[in-house]
């Protein structure tokens, strides 16, 4: 685009028109671009993740051919926006306020390993199948504490082997807590009504939070 700037100069009578060009600044251009491509790449590999994840990817050399080849552009990508344009990629999404925590775990993980993500699908499915199990009792009015201390500790050590549960740790936390409770009991004490209660409503609202961080 261009235009006219009257300018008028010292000591002539004459106006003087200087015609000024206006460029295009194409640092910020490609300012502009990378991150336009660093969160449409950021986005991308979180909805890949959580379809595999969620099972909805059945050939799964199909996801490790996807999920590497944005690995490969993340890796490309990045190293021309820092330090100029970001000084990291978790600063990007802080800052821009991207949810996208399977796909930073993946970033972090650097490769694709099939077996790890075959062990996680399978906690996933044992994380809910837990969840289901503890609450059934709870509501047929199980209250002896070793009829329930074993599902809640297969439950919390199925949550520290899934990856993704580090970025929603009230989940594991409501689950801890009932952990030490039951733990701190004999065998033979029994759960009050109002704590059976109070933990139906805790690890409904865990579950619930468990089912959201996957959609």
């Amino acid at each position: 685009a261009n235009y006219c700037m009257m300018n008028p100069m010292p000591g002539r009578n004459a106006v003087i028109y200087d015609l000024i060009s206006l460029k295009p600044d194409n640092r910020e251009r490609d300012k502009h671009e990378n991150m336009m491509e660093l969160y449409s790449l950021l986005t991308t590999l979180q909805a890949l993740e959580k379809a595999f994840i969620k099972g909805h990817i059945q050939q799964r050399q199909e996801y490790v051919h996807e999920c590497e080849d944005l690995l490969t552009k993340y890796k490309l990508l990045i190293q021309l926006m820092i330090p100029d344009q970001c000084a990291s990629v978790d600063e990007f999404v802080m800052k821009y306020k991207i949810h996208c925590p399977a796909a930073l775990t993946r970033i972090r993980a650097g490769r694709v390993e099939l077996k790890k993500e075959a062990n996680e699908n399978k906690a996933v499915a044992d994380i809910i199948a837990s969840f289901i199990t503890i609450l059934d009792r709870l509501r047929l009015e199980i209250r002896a504490m070793d009829e329930i201390l074993p599902d809640v500790r297969d439950l919390f050590d199925t949550l520290n082997s899934f990856s993704l549960i580090d970025n929603n740790r009230d989940i594991k936390s409501k689950v801890k807590n009932w952990l030490d409770t039951l733990s701190s009991m004999a065998a033979s004490d029994e759960i009050t009504d109002a704590q059976a209660r109070q933990m139906i409503f805790d690890f409904d609202s865990a579950m619930n939070s468990f089912n959201k961080m996957l959609h």
